[in-house]
């Protein structure tokens, strides 16, 4: 799914967390399914953590990656929809802060 780069994205409240091995473990509570992110992933959940603009979190991650931001965000959206039907994130389209 494509989100706009306007998009607010947030964590939910249905996951436990742990680091292991230098990568994030994640566990819906809700359903039992397991997660594991590393590397860039990684990077994005930790930019979710308090809620963020698409926009911003594509940023930071072109920056920090020097990806073109074109790219990072089509990637960034691929994973926030898997994110999203895992229940691990909420996507808040109504663009407010």
């Amino acid at each position: 799914m494509k989100y706009p780069a306007d998009t607010k994205i947030a964590r939910t409240d249905q996951f436990v967390e742990t680091e292991i091995d230098g990568e994030i473990a994640l566990m819906n509570h809700e359903t039992g399914k397991f997660y594991t992110l590393a590397g860039t992933a990684m990077r994005t959940w930790q930019l979710l953590q308090d809620g963020v603009l698409l926009e911003d979190v594509v940023a930071t991650l072109s920056r920090e990656y020097k990806v073109e931001p074109q790219k990072c965000l089509e990637d960034i959206q691929l994973m926030m929809s898997d994110l999203e039907r895992g229940g691990l994130i909420e996507i808040d389209d109504n663009k407010t802060n």
